[in-house]
C-alpha cells in the first residue's frame, strides 16, 4: 500500500503523525510525506521520505496574507475569526495543490492521511477518488473554519461545490477526559505518541534529584514573534522567587531573539531545544503557550499546566486543560509577578487537585490503543477503492 501524507508548514501538525507513519512503514507500506519545502529536514529526520509541494511558507504568511505588512506585527494580528481562519487555510492548499495534485498523479497513492488544516489532501483525495483519512493532532478544528475554507476554495474554482471532503475516518489522539466527545462511527481514538523531533538523551533531562523542576516553553512558532521576548520575561520574572529549578525549552536561534530582553535569575536554566518527551518526565509542572503539541505531550506524561494562550487553537486547548481539573488557563494580561507564583505553587502543592487529575488523565491516555493497532483498518479503508482515477 502506498500512503501519501500531506501536512500544513508546521512541525507541530507534522509531529504527531510520525508514530502512524512508523508503524505503516514497519507493517511494510510505502510513506511519502507531501508539504512545503519548509518541513523537509523535520521530515527526512523523523525517517520519512518527503517530498515538496511548494516553495518555503509560513501558516502565519497564509493567514496574514499581507495585512501586517505596514508595521511590526501585533497579538491583535492574529486575533482573527474563524472565517478568517478558513480562509487562510485555503489560500494556502491553493499555493500547494499543484504540487500535491502533480505528485500524487505521478506517485499513485492507494491512502491519503492529511492533518485537519492541509486541505491540498482532502481535495486531492477528492479529485482523485482516493479514500481519505483524517489524522489530528489535537482537538478538532472549528466547523466554521473548514466551511469558511471550502467556501474559498470553491469561489476560487479550485474546488466544485458539491465535492465531499469528508473523510473515511478521523483518527482522534485526545483522552477521552480531555476531549469528551461523543461517539461516533468515524472516529476513533488512539494513544498519543509524543514525538518532538530527533532526540539525544542527556541524563540531567531525568534528574529529580534537586528542587522541583518547572519547564517553560514557547513552543516552534511563538518564538518568532516580535511579543515572544514579552512573554518569556513575565513567565521568568513570576518564577524568580520560587524554590524550584526552571528549565527554559528553546533551541538557540530563538533564545538569542528574546534573551536581550529577559533576566535570566540564578534558578533557571535555558537549555537548547530539548524534546519535551524526555524532559517532562522529570518535571512537575509546566508553563507554555497551549500549542497542541505540548498540551498533549504534557497530558501523556500527567504534568499540571499552567497555559498563557496567544492565539488560534492555544486558547481552546487552555481552556480544555482547565475544564478537566489539570491545569490553568491563564489570560496572557494577567501574568506578573503578583499572580504567577501563586499559580504555580498550586500545580507543585502535594494533594494538589490539579496534580492528581493530570496524573489520572496520563493513566488513561496509557491505556488507549496505540497508532499502530489502526494499521488493518486503513488497509481495509484503502482496499475499499482498488483503483485511483487519474485526471
Amino acid at each position: 500500500m502506498r500512503v501519501m501524507i500531506t501536512c500544513c508548514p508546521a512541525t507541530s501538525h507534522l509531529y504527531p503523525m510520525v508514530p502512524l507513519a512508523w508503524g505503516l512503514r514497519a507493517a511494510g507500506h510505502e510513506v511519502l510525506v507531501v508539504a512545503p519545502e519548509n518541513l523537509k529536514n523535520p521530515v527526512v529526520q523523523a525517517g520519512l521520505a518527503f517530498a515538496s509541494s511548494c516553495h518555503p511558507i509560513t501558516i502565519v504568511a497564509a493567514m496574514l496574507d499581507g495585512r501586517a505588512q505596514s508595521g511590526p506585527l501585533q497579538p491583535s494580528d492574529l486575533a482573527i475569526s474563524d472565517e478568517a481562519m478558513g480562509e487562510g487555510f485555503a489560500r494556502l492548499a491553493q499555493t500547494v495543490l499543484p504540487g500535491s495534485a502533480g505528485l500524487a498523479e505521478e506517485w499513485r497513492p492507494d491512502l491519503i492521511i492529511t492533518e485537519p488544516t492541509a486541505l491540498d489532501g482532502a481535495v486531492v483525495a477528492a479529485e482523485f477518488g482516493i479514500p481519505l483519512i483524517e489524522h489530528r493532532w489535537s482537538l478538532p478544528v472549528s466547523p466554521e473554519i473548514v466551511s469558511s475554507a471550502k467556501r474559498s476554495l470553491v469561489a476560487a474554482g479550485r474546488l466544485d461545490d458539491n465535492a465531499d471532503l469528508a473523510p473515511a475516518l478521523n483518527i482522534d489522539v485526545c483522552p477521552p477526559s480531555f476531549h469528551q466527545a461523543p461517539p461516533s462511527s468515524t472516529t476513533v481514538s488512539v494513544r498519543y505518541v509524543p514525538y518532538n523531533g530527533a532526540a539525544v538523551y542527556e541524563s540531567w533531562m531525568s534528574d529529580k534529584s534537586q528542587r522541583p523542576r518547572v519547564c517553560v516553553t514557547l513552543g516552534t512558532i511563538l518564538p518568532n514573534l516580535p511579543w515572544a521576548a514579552a512573554v518569556m520575561r513575565s513567565m521568568l520574572d513570576g518564577l524568580s522567587e520560587l524554590s524550584v529549578d526552571v528549565v527554559v525549552a528553546m533551541d538557540p536561534s530563538s533564545w538569542k531573539r528574546v534573551s536581550d530582553e529577559v533576566e535570566v535569575s540564578p534558578n533557571v536554566f535555558v537549555t537548547s531545544w530539548v524534546p519535551l518527551g524526555l524532559l517532562l518526565p522529570s518535571c512537575r509542572a509546566i508553563i507554555h503557550h497551549g500549542g497542541a503539541g505540548t498540551t498533549m505531550t504534557s497530558l501523556v506524561h500527567g504534568v499540571p499546566q499552567l497555559i498563557l494562550p496567544q492565539f488560534a487553537d492555544q486558547f481552546a486547548n487552555a481552556q480544555r486543560i482547565a475544564a478537566c481539573g489539570s491545569g490553568v488557563d491563564l489570560a496572557p494580561t494577567m501574568v506578573s509577578k503578583e499572580f504567577l507564583p501563586d499559580l504555580v505553587d498550586s500545580l507543585l502543592s502535594e494533594g494538589s487537585p490539579m496534580r492528581d487529575r493530570a496524573a489520572e488523565i496520563a493513566v488513561e491516555a496509557q491505556s488507549q490503543i496505540p497508532p499502530s493497532s489502526l494499521i488493518p483498518t486503513l488497509e481495509e479503508v484503502a482496499r475499499s477503492i482498488t483503483t485511483a482515477p487519474v485526471r
